[in-house]
């Protein structure tokens, strides 16, 4: 029997100043740096009596004009699931209902479930903890809850983890599993003998150990000690010391002289062992227990291929997992209906599930086959410029490093080229869903890129492509836009720069000469054959001209992303 955090509502809580989200059985929080994703896995573990000490004034929200607000509350929702982490009606009758009792579980709906408010209150002693039942998501607060929150355990670990640092800490996962080892009295005392004699042999047979045991042994003429004084234990005494002397290695080599990576992953695989010893115990004693397992950035340290096989084992882990990402790989792997989206803005963090335009099996598959196999990256875009051309997807990062001052990375702006317009409504459905602003240049020079990106428009809810600040329509391809918008001659000395490169400087003025007599027809017709070489020629001469002048079509495309990112 199964339970599943269904949805929370935070508000005031560091960046989150109020914001409701639903959960699934394994959820992906996704976005930008500093958006709050690590925010709302820590109000999580607060809610659910984790680290309580560790809340600060700094985690109350501040708004606008600097002021802190007096009380952090978080309301969860908690439902039954079947085996098969199905939603059911009810909670399991000998577990999970007698564990939460009548009077926790809100059955004003077809649906049994659990929903309680955590209050945390500033007050002249510090901070005041509440937890109180609600009569439905958006009822009225009742009595204090009953139930402990024991079986419910939040685990949230952070992107610091490293297994030769979690074996020390008996807080650990790792730790805590070690410390439940238990042994037969029988067997202990058998191994008790054995470390005993391993000691002594140890001591025996190395003249440093018996060096320094023999000067120890003045202390017994000053201490008195019944039971035999100073030894020298190379080796765990006692069986209740033997989790001090834990080692984990790879082959022959100790964990501490291995990667990060790899003690990183060693480490979250600890945590799933834990869970699954804990879950175990749990069912043994017939008792009520669901996991919470939150991670931060789980690939830190890790190659592609290991993110993606790290998600696969992330997924099978009993109870519920939530990870926060910035994998592209992690990303391209899970259901879009797994994603919630995370932007900020001046009043704080937005959460956002996905809500696509249009979601029939063929729309999924689209975007997860052309969208996110190859552009997992997109879910941590600020802002998505579409286009047609390899053309336009070399020239636009150099010509707005130029206009922005930044590279478009930077900005979180990503260029696309969308295989000559044929391939528009995925990516437009993926913005419109995750909310990302979106802006396409087009060449809307034929009939057929015009019925393709006229069809996207049209299944994206966008049906005057005239008046859309975000469409800019060149009505030619970028070359021949070139020339009309005065750059003939710069684009000629892109072709002389272009057949110079590898022959020898002493035929630079014949190749000159040749091509300063072009006519505007033989110049478009060279760039055409050369379009992806030439590109990142001709845009940067653009940008290095003593007089920077930006085509303009591509100037009013920048200055409408400024604006809409209010860069």
């Amino acid at each position: 029997m199964n339970i599943r955090i269904n949805r929370v509502k935070i508000q005031n809580f560091r960046s989150l100043k109020e914001a409701t989200v639903t959960l699934e059985n394994f959820t992906l929080l996704v976005g930008m740096n500093n958006v709050g994703k690590t925010s709302f896995l820590r109000a999580l573990s607060f809610a659910l009596g984790n680290d309580i000490r560790q809340l600060t004034l700094d985690d109350f929200y501040i708004n606008e004009n600097s002021e802190r607000a007096s009380e952090i509350k978080i309301d969860i929702e908690i439902i039954p699931l079947n085996d098969n982490k199905e939603r059911i009606e009810e909670f399991d009758g000998e577990i999970w209902a007698s564990y939460f009792g009548g009077e926790a579980i809100d059955a004003t709906e077809d649906n049994e479930k659990v929903i309680f408010r955590s209050t945390f209150s500033l007050t002249e002693k510090g901070v005041e903890i509440n937890r109180k039942n609600l009569a439905g998501w958006e009822g009225v607060e009742g009595a204090a809850i009953k139930f402990s929150l024991k079986g419910l355990p939040f685990r949230f670990i952070d992107a610091r983890r490293d297994i030769e640092e979690d074996i020390k800490l008996k807080t650990s996962p790792l730790g805590k599993l070690i410390q439940q080892i238990k042994w037969d009295e029988d067997a202990k005392q058998e191994i008790e003998n054995r470390l005993t004699e391993l000691n002594n042999s140890a001591t025996e047979n190395s003249d440093v150990l018996t060096h320094i045991s023999d000067n120890l042994l003045s202390l017994n003429d000053t201490i008195s000690n019944l039971n035999g004084g100073v030894a020298v234990s190379p080796f765990p005494k006692k069986i209740h010391d033997i989790h001090k002397g834990v080692k984990l290695h790879f082959d022959d080599f100790s964990f501490e002289y291995l990667g990060m990576g790899t003690r990183s992953w060693a480490s979250l695989l600890a945590s799933k062992a834990f869970v699954s010893w804990e879950k175990q115990v749990a069912e043994e004693e017939g008792e009520a227990y669901n996991h919470f397992l939150a991670l931060e950035e789980p690939e830190s340290h890790l190659h592609p291929n290991a993110q993606r096989h790290l998600y696969k084992q992330l997924s099978d882990v009993d109870g519920q997992v939530i990870v926060s990402t910035h994998s592209p790989y992690i990303s391209a792997l899970v259901q879009l209906s797994e994603v919630r989206f995370f932007v900020k803005n001046e009043l704080g963090t937005i959460i956002n599930d996905i809500q696509l335009v249009r979601s029939t099996p063929e729309d999924l598959r689209k975007i997860q086959r052309e969208v996110l196999n190859t552009r997992g990256e997109l879910y941590f875009s600020n802002a998505i410029i579409l286009v047609e051309g390899e053309s336009e997807e070399q020239a636009l990062p150099i010509l707005g490093k130029q206009f922005f001052g930044k590279e478009l990375f930077e900005l979180g702006i990503n260029v696309i080229s969308v295989d000559g317009g044929g391939k528009y409504f995925p990516f437009l459905n993926f913005c419109e869903g995750l909310k990302i602003p979106w802006f396409i240049l087009s060449d809307y020079d034929n009939d057929n890129i015009r019925r393709n990106l006229s069809a996207a428009l049209s299944n994206a809810n966008i049906s005057n492509l005239e008046n859309d600040g975000r469409v800019f329509c060149l009505n030619y391809d970028i070359e021949e836009y070139l020339i009309e918008d005065d750059f003939l001659d710069l684009l000629k000395e892109s072709i002389i720069d272009l057949e110079m490169v590898g022959k020898d400087e002493r035929a630079r003025p014949s190749t000159v000469q040749r091509i300063t007599r072009l006519t505007r027809d033989e110049v478009l017709e060279k760039l055409r054959q050369k379009k992806t070489k030439i590109a990142p020629i001709y845009s940067e001469k653009i940008i290095s001209q003593g007089d920077v002048r930006l085509p303009t079509i591509i100037d009013e495309l920048f200055q409408e992303i400024k604006d809409t990112l209010d860069i």
